[in-house]
């Protein structure tokens, strides 16, 4: 059994873009708890479940069009429950778990007529989904690690229930992520790396009646790496490259939050570690 607690403090300012002035400031702290359970019928299979919450910054409302221009909402909470299994087998393993998270999201009200909307937090957000994942060394020059996720995220309570069971922004259908080590067997000091990561369609806004459903298309990306240890004296030394985004593919990355993130082009990078 996992029983504890987190203490974290968030401070947030928030500037006028023309004068650099502070036109509004948060300070406050908040302690999140998490409890779980984890069971083992066999020495292979594990069975668990747990609840966790999570801490995230608050929104800020718009500067313009609305009665509380600025304005710095609290942080808030997000509780998630998770329940699943884990199976070990000659070095490979492999789980499975079922997921639902819930967190307050925000909505205009209503305005006037002739007036304007108050921004607030009182709403929520639901994301429910599975997710598996596998990963082991099934020969001396093969190791492998990757999973999917199948994501159900809706708004499940809004003004006056009007978007109630729309899909959330931001949150993408189905995302997979798997890499694979090859050692050449000729080359036992290099290791050779790929990944491959594929995010599926996102909703870049909630629709109505004078506004469609919008959303990012799915994307692929393609990694490459690798990596040479090589031992001067008794200091191992170890060289790295990789390359992300091997295809030089343009794609927007995510749209959560409301805001649109482009994906990075091509990027290569090498580094080298020495040990003493």
């Amino acid at each position: 059994m996992t029983l504890g607690a987190r203490r974290q403090n968030i401070v947030v300012d928030n500037y006028n873009r023309g004068t650099f002035v502070v036109t509004a400031h948060y300070d406050e702290s908040e302690t999140t708890p998490v409890v779980g359970v984890i069971v083992k019928p066999t020495d292979t299979i594990s069975l668990y479940a747990n609840r966790i919450e999570g801490l995230a910054q608050g929104p800020v409302a718009p500067l313009t069009n609305v009665t509380n221009p600025g304005q710095v909402f609290a942080p808030f909470k997000s509780v998630q429950y998770e329940i699943g299994g884990k199976i070990a087998v000659r070095g490979l393993t492999g789980t499975i778990a079922v997921y639902q998270t819930k967190q307050p999201s925000s909505f205009l009200t209503t305005a006037p007529v002739g007036g304007l909307s108050t921004f607030v937090v009182d709403g929520e957000q639901t994301n429910q989904g599975v997710e598996i994942t596998a990963n082991g060394e099934p020969t001396k020059w093969l190791r492998f690690i990757g999973g999917f996720t199948v994501n159900d995220a809706k708004i499940t309570k809004s003004l006056n229930g009007t978007n109630d069971g729309k899909k959330a922004i931001g949150v993408p259908d189905y995302q997979v992520n798997f890499g694979v080590e090859i050692v050449p067997p000729f080359i036992k000091q290099m290791t050779l790396t790929g990944r491959v990561v594929v995010t599926g369609e996102q909703a870049i806004n909630i629709p109505s009646t004078t506004a469609s459903l919008q959303t990012l298309p799915s994307w692929t990306r393609f990694d490459l790496g690798a990596r040479y240890v090589a031992v001067v004296g008794d200091h191992p030394i170890t060289f790295r490259l990789s390359a992300e985004n091997i295809d030089d593919r343009s794609y927007w990355y995510s749209a959560f939050g409301g805001y649109l993130l482009q994906g990075s082009p091509r990027t290569v990078k090498a580094s080298v570690t020495f040990e003493y």
